[in-house]
């Protein structure tokens, strides 16, 4: 099978990482932002077309610079898209940040299945906490770093000085978004950039005060495939006052707090009990086999290019489970999850799905929040492949995932 069939599917953020820190322009008319701000409780007013011109260098040091001395702003976001043709589940989160102080809190509205699930940081640690899995992982910040902390999937962080050079741009003039005034402005990757060969195009949607993307589209394309992401603020502020107690964290009571230190190391807990899971990260199959008393099942077939990327092994009171993550080197996944039945636990996710057949086992083929997933049980084990593939390459791996034990 060549790689223009196997690899179909593409990860949204990941893609939406790149742009933010990479969208750029090329010289080209857009009109001129009034650059003193009002009081953040006057609406944004209507933009005013002019006839001068800016670089895209002007456009990206807008942006920056606008940025950088934002106070604060806060508001709600939408992400919606499209998976060749097929509408994705819309997310709703709430976000609250002071952009100059590193400190941030993005908090799940929706899908209900999501909701409370957050990420605060401030200047000396960030969390990410799941409220379904009662977990939270506990990054200390690095010391000296300013502005958003890295671990943090930070919602805008500007634009990258040298991104002129990988994309040109288009003034497609002025557009009222969620009451705001703004800038519409297309972005297309430059041929021959490593960008060319993922992104079909971006629109952004800027404020003409404050220069802040309100809306922002994303069009990926390859393999004949098309991936839309859309994320739009349905109502926003700036420069508000946010008290300093939206940038702190308390888990609540009985929560399994991790501090991951480094890529092989174990992610500890504390406030737990010896009945709640431990996770142990490694970089190979083999070493992850010697945590286990079963042999793990690893495909024998893959897509051209994908190797082992990490394993874990995730030990329950009674039993342990083990997943396989393989990469390329374009960053794209999938993951190998096997768990034995006696654990007396069932894999997260979707419980029903489209009827499959798996080297002659039932099993099902469905949809999950940000992948697909082939689900089938043998020789007293749980099987799970979950991958951003089409359903052929997805089964294939499946099959080639032999039942061990």
């Amino acid at each position: 099978m060549s790689d223009r069939s196997s690899i179909v599917r593409f990860i949204v953020p990941l893609a939406i990482a790149i742009l933010l820190v990479g969208a750029g322009c090329t010289s080209s008319g857009v009109t001129s932002p009034a650059t003193t701000k009002t009081n953040a409780s006057t609406p944004s007013k209507t933009a005013q077309n002019t006839t001068t011109s800016m670089t895209g260098q002007a456009i990206v040091r807008h942006i920056n610079e606008h940025y950088r001395t934002l106070q604060s702003y806060r508001g709600t976001f939408r992400s919606t898209g499209t998976m060749s043709g097929n509408a994705t589940e819309p997310v709703t989160k709430e976000i609250w940040a002071r952009p100059g102080r590193g400190d941030q809190r993005i908090e799940t509205l929706r899908p209900n299945r999501s909701a409370g699930n957050l990420v605060v940081s401030n200047e000396s640690v960030s969390w990410r906490y799941n409220v379904v899995q009662n977990t939270a992982t506990k990054r200390e910040s690095r010391t000296g770093t300013t502005g958003s902390n890295s671990s943090s999937p930070t919602q805008f962080d500007g634009i990258s000085r040298n991104a002129t050079k990988r994309y040109h741009f288009s003034d497609e003039g002025n557009a009222t978004v969620s009451g705001h005034a703004t800038y519409k402005i297309r972005l297309t990757p430059k041929n021959g950039t490593k960008n060319a060969r993922l992104v079909d195009n971006e629109t952004l949607w800027l404020d003409t005060q404050y220069w802040f993307p309100i809306k922002r589209r994303i069009v990926l394309s390859a393999f004949n495939h098309t991936t839309v992401s859309t994320r739009t603020f349905t109502n926003i502020t700036f420069d508000t006052k946010i008290p300093d107690r939206r940038f702190t964290f308390h888990p609540p009571n009985g929560t399994t707090i991790r501090t991951p230190s480094s890529r092989n190391t174990t992610r500890s807990t504390s406030n737990t009990t010896s009945a709640r899971p431990k996770t142990q990260m490694y970089s190979s199959e083999s070493a992850a086999q010697s945590h286990v008393d079963y042999t793990i099942s690893k495909p024998s077939w893959r897509p051209p290019g994908f190797t082992i990327h990490r394993a874990y092994v995730v030990t329950y009171e009674n039993a342990s489970k083990a997943i396989l993550v393989y990469t390329n080197s374009s960053g794209w996944r999938f993951r190998v999850t096997q768990l034995p039945r006696s654990a007396g636990r069932r894999l997260s996710g979707p419980t029903s799905g489209t009827h499959v057949t798996v080297n002659g086992h039932d099993g099902t083929y469905g949809k999950g929040p940000l992948s697909y997933l082939v689900r089938w049980n043998c020789s007293g084990f749980q099987h799970e492949i979950r991958a951003r593939f089409e359903k052929q390459t997805t089964l294939e791996i499946a099959n080639a995932t032999a039942c061990t034990g």
